[in-house]
């Protein structure tokens, strides 16, 4: 007599399930078929098979021996329940890391999940890849790609031994002041880059105590935007600058 067990009957896109023929009588030869599963015939009495796609499936099996043929057809069996979307992570803020997922994020730091970071969005306190892993109420999960973030400590940076700069306001509406509070008695760029790294802005300054710049971002998007002091080619620093609206 033909029959057969699963190890599980739920599962998510991309799983497997492990299916274990229980036919009695010593059958000789065992015919799997898996409706939408991969691979979707079969002829061990042990498998392994994957569903790729949601939906409920067919599993048959029909088992031989000399006495005869029987077969068992299990309807609507399998449930592969689909993945939640994608995640993506952005900077929205001060060294602020947001997820577009509106449930279930798990945080993760150079691969190990951060014990207790499961809001939406997540304040990095250190430079490195960050990844959001979202699970849904069906227990499937999606993960993002990596996010390299770069830890900047906002307004006062040091830049070099004999240069500070002071960034104000920071976070800003777009124009941004910026004070030398040391003379290098040269004249510098300062330039400013997207999170992609194109360039945005740059501008001739002259690197003396006390003197004070400006830069306008107003006319771009809310973000974060990446600050460099730059000597020729040689960079001093770098800041971030915020964006808000």
């Amino acid at each position: 007599k033909a029959s057969f067990t699963a190890d599980d009957t739920t599962i998510c896109v991309g799983g497997t399930v492990k299916f274990k023929s229980t036919s009695t009588n010593s059958p000789t030869s065992s015919a799997w078929t898996f409706q939408a599963g991969s691979p979707t015939l079969a002829i061990d009495s042990q498998v392994t098979i994957q569903y790729n796609n949601p939906g409920k499936y067919i599993v048959r099996l029909i088992v031989s021996n000399l006495g005869g043929i029987d077969t068992i057809q299990k309807n609507a069996y399998i449930t592969v329940h689909p993945n939640p979307p994608l995640p993506s992570v952005k900077e929205t803020g001060t060294n602020h890391l947001s997820s577009n997922a509106k449930y279930g994020n798990q945080w993760i730091y150079n691969g190990t999940p951060i014990t207790g970071a499961k809001d939406t969005f997540y304040d990095a306190t250190q430079s490195g890849g960050y990844k959001v892993e979202t699970t849904d109420s069906n227990g499937c999960k999606s993960i993002s790609g990596t996010y390299t973030f770069k830890f900047f400590n906002i307004g006062l940076s040091t830049l070099t031994d004999d240069l500070n700069l002071m960034v104000f306001p920071n976070p800003s509406k777009g124009v941004f002041n910026f004070t030398f509070n040391q003379n290098l008695n040269k004249t510098c760029q300062i330039v400013v880059y997207d999170l992609n790294g194109k360039l945005l802005s740059q501008m001739q300054v002259q690197v003396s105590k006390n003197a004070t710049s400006s830069i306008d971002l107003s006319h771009k998007a809310a973000g974060v935007y990446l600050l460099e002091i730059k000597d020729g080619l040689k960079v001093l620093g770098h800041s971030k600058l915020v964006v808000e609206r």
